[in-house]
């Protein structure tokens, strides 16, 4: 019985010793299965699914892996099955609730068309994904309830709460009947140019085509553009006083009553001096909203926001073009304010691959400007080397107070102020 015992023993002991010497002897063994492809496994897979080409698959024991195409299921459509690309026949979207898949789509951090890739489990409205993003703990999240658009939004010191994306508010008929899309009227027309129009428009359309559709190259973070009175909604249509500070009123200020506009109700469209202290508050503290950092030394001349400068005038009284000193002591163009408020994703379909923007994203706490550009006179102005926003100040009786800060033009960035002619159609911002 002894020696049989031995025996065994030393056919299990060569058994093991011929598996250990196969595994390194053929080193390209593959201890991992596909099923519905010829394909080779994911790495780390033990048991991989594939139906696809492209290795996707509508069906499998664990979660299916899938392109999204859309996180809600479009208006006009009814089957979840149009928000998974080579799906087909009618998911009841109800009966789905809880249906867990895994994307796999390419993701693009600049196009918020594209998705994450990883898990995702529909609740009956939306695509939600199971694993969570971070984000600043200073950035916020409203719902509008009109439409229910998210907007991140985060305190900028004593400037106040800010959204940290351009408004993307589509008026509805029923409760703006006044507002038009653009441009409604033939170009080169009188009415082209009343500063009482209420118009807006999405960023890059095609001219050509009525209704002003949505083109391909819109995304939401591009906002709509709007008129003046379309965004303050006409409150100011009869105001022809200046109320931003010039050096020939220098107190000049308002209007003092803020004006919600086109924003959800408890924001409202800030004024001239409320863009200023927005300004002020970055200018002095960069490395809290952009990739400057205080350790690398803060690129801006003066270091802090300078309100007498040589010549006696103030920044804040500039009455057209950029604030801020544009060279150093060597003649030399320095990078401006404009820099750290401008988002380092160029929109989609834009002449500039770069935009040389440094300010962080929405989700970091960043005022990420997206360069939509604007319209006027009848056709696209800027987009994609642009952006240009209203204050809900008055300059004179057909033109307004906005921003504008540009990317491409060999300038150092400051933040050009200056009147706008009120039929121009530019970005919001809201504040509260």
């Amino acid at each position: 019985m002894v020696k049989n015992n031995c025996v065994q023993q030393k056919h299990k002991i060569a058994l093991y010793c011929f598996l250990v010497f196969s595994f390194f002897l053929f080193n390209d063994l593959q201890a991992q299965v596909t099923i519905g492809s010829d394909q080779k496994a994911n790495s780390g897979s033990l048991l991989d699914l594939k139906q696809n080409a492209d290795g996707t698959s509508l069906k499998g024991l664990a979660l299916p892996r899938v392109i999204l195409k859309s996180l809600k299921i479009p208006e006009n459509e009814t089957s979840l099955s149009v928000t998974v690309r080579d799906a087909t026949g009618e998911w009841n979207k109800d009966e789905h609730i809880g249906l867990m898949v895994y994307n796999v789509s390419v993701y693009d951090e600049c196009d918020s068309y594209t998705f994450r890739p990883g898990p995702y489990a529909w609740d009956g409205d939306k695509w939600q994904y199971l694993i969570d993003i971070k984000k600043n703990p200073e950035v916020k999240e409203y719902v509008d309830a009109r439409d229910g658009e998210k907007y991140l939004y985060r305190r900028f010191g004593d400037a106040g709460e800010w959204m940290l994306e351009h408004l993307k508010y589509i008026p509805k008929a029923e409760d703006y009947s006044s507002i038009s899309p653009f441009p409604d009227i033939e170009a080169g027309t009188d009415a082209e140019n009343d500063p009482t129009r209420k118009l807006y428009y999405y960023p890059n359309s095609d001219l050509s085509t009525p209704g002003i559709p949505n083109p391909i190259t819109w995304r939401p973070n591009q906002g709509i553009l709007y008129t003046y009175s379309a965004a303050t909604l006409g409150a100011q249509d009869d105001v022809e006083d200046n109320q931003g500070r010039t050096p020939y009123d220098p107190d000049a200020e308002g209007p003092l009553q803020p004006i919600q506009g086109i924003c959800p109700p408890g924001w409202h469209i800030p004024n001239d001096k409320e863009w200023s202290a927005l300004e002020k508050e970055i200018y002095n503290n960069a490395n809290k909203y952009s990739q400057y950092k205080l350790g690398d030394g803060l690129p801006f001349i003066p270091e802090e926001w300078n309100v007498n400068t040589e010549d006696g005038s103030d920044w804040e009284l500039h009455t057209d073009g950029p604030r801020g000193v544009l060279e150093d002591e060597n003649g030399n163009p320095r990078p401006g304010h404009g820099y750290a408020m401008m988002s380092q994703c160029p929109p989609i379909g834009g002449a500039l691959q770069e935009t040389e923007g440094r300010s962080l994203s929405a989700l970091q706490g960043g005022f990420d400007v997206i360069l939509s550009g604007g319209a006027m006179d009848g056709m696209n102005d800027g987009y994609g080397v642009l952006a240009a926003f209203w204050t809900s100040s008055v300059a004179e009786s057909d033109s307004a107070w906005a921003r504008m800060i540009t990317a491409g033009d060999g300038q150092p960035q400051q933040v050009a102020r200056m009147p706008y002619g009120r039929f121009v159609l530019t970005n919001v911002r809201c504040k509260r």
